[in-house]
């Protein structure tokens, strides 16, 4: 028996229609029908999760929908390996290979069970395959797909990137500058103050 590693890409075609989604359903239908096994790390299932949420935030899909899609993805017959006992060689590989710890987990995952995998993601497959040759890429859409969505998603929640504008001054990139004439003292808004404190500067103005 030959088990099968798949990532988030190849689970999320299975759940949303898309261009190269027959490729998966057939992946994983013949892998049953041999009697194999197709394995995931349970990362995939918050990925793909988080991709669904995604098509309900910007509107592509209904709440309905997006409960049909999860009950899919909960009911995919795989056998699911923990993420958390792989992050050592994941993070080597990450830094070799110049991609995120997310992808380098799936790599790690078939190094470490000796298994062909198939991911969905090209750029991945493209940089590893020469020492990883049993690595396989299902689909070659050059169109963003939930799978291309998926890695994107991924960096949504990150924190602004912050570097040292003048001596230990932290200022987010992301922000407008400290010396722009946007965040000018004029630009800023008015904020009102309490009555208490309007009458003691009057006060002590007129003294």
């Amino acid at each position: 028996m030959s088990d099968v590693a798949v990532d988030s890409s190849v689970v999320a075609k299975r759940i949303i229609a898309e261009p190269d989604s027959a490729q998966a359903q057939r992946l994983i239908s013949e892998v049953a029908l041999k009697g194999e096994r197709l394995i995931v790390l349970d990362l995939a299932f918050v990925e793909v999760a988080n991709a669904i949420w995604k098509l309900r935030h910007r509107g592509l899909a209904t709440l309905d929908q997006t409960r049909l899609f999860l009950d899919k993805l909960l009911l995919i017959p795989v056998h699911i390996e923990p993420a958390h006992r792989l992050l050592k060689p994941a993070l080597e590989i990450a830094v070799k290979y110049h991609r995120a710890v997310y992808d380098a987990l799936f790599v790690a995952l078939c190094q470490d069970l000796g298994l062909r995998g198939v991911t969905a993601d090209e750029p991945l497959h493209n940089v590893v395959h020469a020492d990883f040759p049993k690595s396989f890429c299902c689909g070659t859409s050059r169109a963003e797909t939930c799978c291309d969505r998926v890695s994107r998603l991924r960096y949504a929640l990150r924190p602004p990137a912050f570097r040292l504008m003048g001596p230990d001054r932290p200022t987010s990139v992301t922000g407008p500058s400290s010396r722009d004439p946007a965040t000018s003292r004029a630009s800023l808004p008015t904020i009102p103050l309490p009555e208490r404190l309007l009458r003691n500067k009057r006060g002590r103005a007129a003294v």
